[in-house]
């Protein structure tokens, strides 16, 4: 066996184990919170994202989870040394929800004692939580290099890691809102079906509940919209040979910016653009060392063509995509710009500079 299919397969059966004892986790929060036995770490359990895990729950669990009242996880985090290493732990073992985990772990870190931000502790953090992301990323580095008064640079490094991981948990807390909502829309379609007398064995769904289902959205940290979509929008090119599969998606959204802020409203928001592109190809069949290749090249003012080249025995491939600077960061990103060849895939994902 390669060994990177057996990487594959350990993965995989890492993650079954994960929400095998992720599920496990939910159950015991739900019994401590029926008996009154709750710590906040189980409320913080039934706060993170749950759907993946919603069917293996016991038909009770599900409805105590659907009826229970989401607070934002950043509010229950605390500074108590017991919820620290709770949180530490389901970081190391999580694979799912790790970026969950991370951030309120963040959220728990005492400041290192500093009597001179004692003095401005709030100045500071309300000039903190104003900063953009870059702004965020070189106040730290800022800090890092200061030598004088330490411990007070120190705790601002802290402050500026709070704020970031504040910003992850409630972009997190927003679609955990959405998805029970979802969840919620998708348990009364189904306890109506089963009521509804009628020859049709389709299932009724309202326009609301189809709404819900279709919704993919999910908030930034930055305060907009995305969705990812299936993009499909090919280009012909004289080629010929095998046809490789493949599965592409179109990132959709738009953020707050003033000109929307000016021109729309959450009730009539703006038009939404691609921000960025995710492609896979598969190629199981080229010969040893030969990688594949892609090229972009402008078709008029506001679109490219991007052309997907590995050889024999594959025909080229070509897809008409959005004209933009990508952003080509691999670090410190929610979505690293990626561009290998690997097992036969050619992963290509990337963001246009916003």
């Amino acid at each position: 066996m390669r060994r990177g299919n057996l990487d594959e397969l350990e993965y995989e059966y890492a993650k079954k184990e994960d929400e095998f004892v992720v599920v496990q986790g939910i159950n015991k929060a739900i019994k401590r919170i029926k008996n009154d036995r709750a710590s906040c770490i189980d409320h913080l359990v039934l706060n993170m994202p749950i759907k993946r895990y919603f069917e293996e729950l016991d038909e009770s669990d599900r409805a105590m989870v659907l009826e229970y009242p989401i607070k934002n996880p950043a509010d229950l985090a605390n500074k108590e040394e017991s919820l620290l290493q709770e949180v530490r732990q389901k970081a190391e073992e999580s694979i799912h929800e790790k970026k969950y985990w991370k951030a309120l772990e963040v959220l728990c870190r005492e400041l290192p004692e500093s009597k001179e931000l004692e003095m401005v502790n709030n100045e500071v953090s309300n000039i903190i939580s104003k900063l953009k992301p870059d702004e965020l990323m070189e106040l730290k580095k800022v800090s890092a290099n200061q030598t004088g008064t330490q411990a007070y640079w120190q705790a601002i490094a802290t402050l500026a890691d709070q704020e970031v991981a504040r910003r992850d948990v409630l972009a997190i807390h927003k679609n955990v809102i959405l998805e029970r909502k979802i969840l919620r829309a998708t348990r009364s379609s189904e306890s109506r079906s089963k009521v509804t007398t009628s020859n049709s064995h389709e299932t009724p769904v309202s326009n609301e509940v189809k709404e819900d289902l279709n919704t993919k959205e999910y908030v930034t940290p930055d305060g907009g919209i995305e969705n990812e979509d299936q993009f499909d929008d090919r280009v012909h090119v004289d080629s010929t040979g095998i046809e490789p599969k493949y599965f592409n998606k179109v990132i959709l959204g738009y953020t707050w910016n003033r000109y929307n802020r000016t021109h729309y409203s959450e009730d009539k928001p703006p038009p939404k653009v691609p921000r960025g592109y995710r492609f896979k190809l598969y190629y199981p069949d080229l010969s040893p060392g030969t990688i594949p290749k892609y090229d972009v090249k402008r078709n008029d003012d506001t679109t490219s063509i991007i052309v997907f080249h590995a050889g024999p025995p594959y025909k080229d491939v070509a897809f008409r995509i959005a004209t933009g600077p990508w952003n080509r960061t691999t670090k410190n990103t929610s979505h690293p710009f990626v561009s290998s060849f690997k097992d036969g895939i050619l992963e290509l994902s990337f963001d246009f500079k916003r």
